[in-house]
């Protein structure tokens, strides 16, 4: 086998081929600040870089500095004057590739377990390519087919409030927060990516502006009357949105790997999209409490959004909410019971959408020097109305033995109507889609948190404790009339996750086996492979059953020590590892029980009902076509514990270096180990944690994900 060490390499198994391909970053982080004071001013700058010289993929790095600035000047009693500004700049020559593109198809689904990883290293620091199908790429990609991004971000504010009476503030603020972006990727001529895409080698380019504007003018109030407190405000918000994006790419140059438009061969690539979205807002609110035990609080607001029709554009939410501290109320005064609160708060909250839903867009193309304009695929809404998001919450907060126990609880259930969303249609419609107010969801739940002072004492050891834990109910309570069900995302193979009437939201929908419905076994055809069916199965929600956590805190003296497990049990997702397990070879799965050496008989009926008794060679079975027609066996349990961070910290008692305030050293993990995870995943060694992209179009899909990161971390604080 040549493909692994050269002609006549020996055919064995190298467990840690995979393994090797990864490396071990180090991140160096360092920070300074600064702080100042007077009478009438005060000041704080900072100063944050952040270096990964080589990330855990070959040739990946990460590059960030950081900028904080901010002060206060108050030069009267009434007046003062605050500003804040941070700039953040990002660069990489090579951010990582993932997902079916990336570095998880290659060392995590295709590669042979005898391919040997540091052989394909040698021979590319020794020839500067390597030519060996599958893995020709892997390191000469990550070292001449770069993505390159540079990210520039500025944010802040400025602040001015004049006290008018001793209750009464006005308050004007102007804050902006935009970044320019660059991405660049190139693909290298003589790759295997360049493979009938011309000999020229390839590249695209892409620019993005974006920024946001706020404007705000608040009045404040906070005045006694006996009693009774009032606090409150009332003001105005203007918000602008600009999107800018250009791009070019060259699919063919005319020279090698001069990446530069005008070396283009043939026509380039061009495209751009600019957008803008206005918001303009009233609101007020007002608090008001009696004997610091009862506390009622009211707000309201009211925005006009430039993306909704004229007649809808302007939408209403308020809210309420009431506490009542049950121990000061009544006077309660007592070693066990310390502190009792109940609280209760509806709300409604608006929403918008995106800017240019409202008209018949279209893009604009060209043939032979001909200009050409297409109508958007989605048909846009005849006349959106604003979402809406009502909600109601009640808890309570009770304090055990001198507060050395508290435990809280919330239930809260939120049920959003006229939810803006695209759906499929007939494309006699001469549209793939349209934009609707089509759908009502409901979400519920229960949040519970609980902490301890399990022991307290200020010379010697002390341990806090806090658990939480929390469940929610996500369901789709009804759809646009005649509308079954509506896609939220689509993953690879076919799965996808629905939103349907009456069902949780996000459910995921794919292939099943075909079962006999008495014995509930997998049917077989005559040659003992699974029988292939075309009717979607629903495999249950992307929603955990419920996730928590527990975090312990110790303290002696200087030393410290905590350490955090946290916890997700339910929820399902389709693997894209797991659906390549069967047909690549590469996963343990299909070496089980030495499948290979004496195949297998799948437990299963014939289609008459009958015991399965063929047996099949393990080609046959894991690498049939009907493994592609099946998603079942790529669903997996999303269920794990982790053992989160754990932190060690001491104090150096610097009372003798008069120049010194602060002295810390500490040593720290985070993501350091999955404790348990459901035996479905981690036969193919996934993290159930990752999902695909962001949003809820990535949530339930797993595409042969890189491998999670455990961090593990030195870290010095001095204060002067």
């Amino acid at each position: 086998d040549q493909w692994s060490t050269g002609p006549n390499s020996p055919w064995i198994s190298r467990p840690n081929n995979y393994k090797e391909f990864f490396n071990t970053q180090v991140t160096a982080i360092n920070s300074v600040s600064v702080n100042a004071s007077s009478d009438k001013a005060t000041g704080r700058f900072s100063y944050t870089n952040q270096n990964t010289p080589t990330g855990i993929l070959p040739n990946t790095d990460q590059k960030e500095n950081i900028f904080n600035t901010s002060f206060t000047l108050t030069p009267s009693d009434r007046l003062t004057l605050e500003a804040n500004f941070s700039y953040l700049s990002k660069i990489s020559k090579n951010i990582p590739v993932t997902g079916y593109s990336g570095a998880g198809v290659d060392f995590g689904g295709w590669t042979e377990r005898e391919f040997d990883t540091k052989f394909l290293e040698e021979q590319y620091s020794k020839k500067g390519n390597v030519s060996m199908w599958p893995n020709v790429d892997n390191y000469y990609y990550y070292y001449h087919n770069l993505n390159g991004l540079n990210r520039n971000r500025g944010f802040g504010n400025i602040t001015t409030t004049y006290k008018i009476t001793n209750w009464l503030s006005a308050m004007v603020r102007g804050g902006v927060d935009f970044y320019t972006e660059k991405r660049k990727s190139i693909t290298q001529s003589g790759t295997k990516s360049n493979v009938n895409k011309g000999q020229g080698g390839q590249f695209n380019q892409t620019d993005i502006f974006t920024k946001e504007e706020n404007l705000d003018f608040i009045l404040n109030v906070d005045k006694k009357f006996g009693d009774i407190r009032i606090d409150g405000l009332a003001g105005a918000n203007y918000r602008d949105n600009v999107y800018n994006s250009s791009s070019l790419a060259a699919s063919n140059l005319t020279v090698p790997d001069l990446y530069t438009i005008s070396n283009v061969k043939g026509t380039p690539s061009t495209s751009m999209f600019d957008s803008e979205k206005k918001t303009n807002s009233v609101f007020a609110a007002a608090n008001a409490s009696y004997k610091d035990f009862l506390f009622l609080g009211v707000t309201a607001r009211n925005d006009w959004s430039s993306t909704l029709p004229p007649d809808n554009r302007s939408f209403f939410y308020p809210s309420a909410s009431v506490g009542f501290v049950i121990t000061d109320a009544l006077k309660i005064s007592s070693n066990i019971l310390s502190f009792a609160k109940i609280r209760a708060s509806l709300a409604k909250v608006g929403g918008d959408t995106d800017p240019y839903q409202l008209s018949r867009t279209y893009s604009a193309s060209s043939f032979n020097a001909i200009s050409l304009f297409a109508p958007t695929g989605t048909l846009p809404p005849a006349d959106l109305k604003p979402q809406e998001t009502k909600s109601y919450e009640i808890g309570a907060n009770v304090r055990l033995l001198q507060n050395r126990l508290s435990l809280d609880v919330t239930y809260y259930d939120q049920t959003t109507v006229n939810q803006i969303i695209s759906v499929a249609t007939s494309t006699t419609t001469g549209y793939t889609g349209m934009k609707l107010n089509a759908g009502e969801i409901e979400n519920k739940g229960i949040e519970v948190m609980f902490s301890a002072k399990m022991l307290e004492n200020r010379s010697g050891l002390n341990w806090d404790i806090n658990v939480n834990w929390a469940k929610n109910k996500n369901v789709v309570n009804e759809l646009y009339a005649g509308l079954q069900s509506y896609q939220i995302s689509a993953g690879f193979g076919g799965a996808k996750t629905l939103g349907i009437p009456g069902q949780d939201w996000g459910t995921i929908w794919g292939l099943p086996f075909v079962r006999d419905a008495k014995s509930g076994k997998i049917v077989v055809g005559n040659d003992g492979v699974p029988i292939s069916t075309n009717v979607a199965k629903n495999f249950g929600t992307v929603t955990p059953d419920w996730i928590g956590g527990i975090n312990n805190s110790f303290r002696y003296k200087n030393i410290s020590l905590s350490f955090l497990v946290d916890m997700k049990m339910g929820g399902k997702f389709f693997s894209t590892t797991a659906w390549h397990s069967y047909p690549t070879g590469s996963f343990a799965v299909t070496t089980a029980n030495k499948v290979r050496e004496t195949g297998l008989i799948v437990d299963a009926v014939k289609e008459d009902g009958s015991p399965n008794d063929k047996r099949v060679s393990a080609q046959d079975y894991f690498g049939g076509a009907w493994v592609w027609n099946n998603h079942e066996y790529s669903i997996l349990d999303g269920s794990y514990v982790k053992l989160r961070e754990v932190i060690i910290g001491y104090n150096i008692n610097v009372k003798k270096i008069h120049w010194l305030t602060r002295l810390n050293v500490s040593v720290f993990g985070r993501n350091l180990a999955i404790l348990y995870r459901d035996k479905s995943t981690a036969q193919y060694g996934l993290d159930p944690e990752v999902g695909l992209g962001g949003g809820d179009s990535g949530v339930g899909f797993e595409n042969f994900q890189v491998p999670t990161t455990r961090n593990l971390g030195f870290k010095l604080s001095v204060g002067f």
